[in-house]
């Protein structure tokens, strides 16, 4: 592994983890923390998975709204540079998963919970990233497979994922990222920030759901 790959590892598991920290404890500004967000949605509902539908559903049409970004408040600086809105996009999106594992009994400060959020960000592409890893999506969640996984194991998927992560817009990593998601005009476009909210929000489902 060159030592330029390795940075960008090792800064993309940096920036995944304050945006993952700030988002289960909610930024300056925010009213709800992930596990308030949960208990909202909760309190609505008769049955979690109505609750946990309900919440995709809302986060996606929030990230989808045209600006939505600028009523968030201000993040962290993070070691990988990227644009605004896909900094804030990513924020909503690992605080939705973090309350969908509360609502599903799990502690979002867990170790593997947090790996599950990384996974999710994938969307339609975390459970093949799973299986990658050995992890066999069986009757109940991901959650006991991973949970098996030495803490080294887990750090190396996590850097692993973030990775994916930063470099999944083009072969040359954040740069191309920043070239293919415009500052202006609404960064991504709500519509494809609703869909990759929805796709989220059903990859947590499928690694979060008790059966």
């Amino acid at each position: 592994m060159s030592a330029g790959t390795n940075w960008l590892q090792n800064s993309a598991l940096q920036s995944l983890n304050t945006l993952y920290d700030t988002a289960i404890g909610s930024a300056k500004g925010m009213q709800a923390t992930a596990e308030e967000l949960a208990d909202q949605y909760r309190r609505k509902h008769v049955s979690v998975d109505d609750a946990v539908a309900s919440l995709i559903r809302w986060q996606a049409a929030k990230t989808g709204a045209t600006g939505f970004a600028t009523g968030l408040p201000g993040l962290i600086a993070m070691p990988v540079t990227l644009p605004a809105d896909m900094t804030s996009l990513w924020y909503v999106q690992l605080r939705m998963v973090a309350a969908i594992a509360s609502l599903y009994g799990h502690d979002p400060r867990d170790e593997v919970v947090r790996t599950i959020a990384f996974y999710s960000l994938l969307g339609g592409g975390a459970i093949g990233a799973v299986s990658k890893t050995g992890v066999t999506i069986g009757n109940k969640t991901a959650m006991a497979a991973l949970t098996r996984l030495p803490g080294h194991v887990l750090l190396r998927v996590n850097r692993l994922i973030g990775y994916r992560l930063v470099t999944k817009f083009g072969t040359k990593g954040v740069i191309n990222l920043v070239k293919l998601v415009p500052i202006a005009g609404g960064v991504i476009g709500g519509t494809i920030n609703a869909v990759g909210t929805n796709a989220t929000g059903k990859a947590a489902i499928l690694l979060l759901r008790q059966a």
